[in-house]
């Protein structure tokens, strides 16, 4: 199960099952986290049960992302996740080794 919901409008998005193994035999599971990461407001969370090995792979992805780890909570095969988008965005500093600088003619 995924919620995807924001403070600001407190509306909630349930979408049980999104990356339950059927939907992960079709699509990435980094494909589902940039489209919640498009689609979630700064500030806004998503709450993910799941088995434990995704919501560990989940958890990996939002601290990649710069997301605050809410809570974690594991019991047997399967766990629960909270986590909130935060505002960072890369630093010019960060984006200079990925662009292309042209030779001089």
């Amino acid at each position: 199960m995924v919620t995807v919901g924001d403070d600001q409008d407190l509306r909630l998005r349930n979408y049980t099952g999104l990356i339950s193994p059927s939907i992960a035999c079709r699509c990435k599971l980094a494909s589902v986290i940039a489209e919640v990461d498009r689609i979630l407001r700064p500030e806004g969370k998503l709450i993910v049960r799941d088995n434990v090995e995704t919501i560990a792979e989940i958890e990996d992805m939002a601290k990649s992302l710069h997301w605050n780890i809410r809570m974690t909570y594991n019991k047997e095969q399967e766990g629960l996740l909270c986590v909130e988008k935060t505002l960072w965005r890369p630093t010019e500093v960060e984006t200079l080794g990925y662009t292309f600088k042209p030779k001089s003619l």
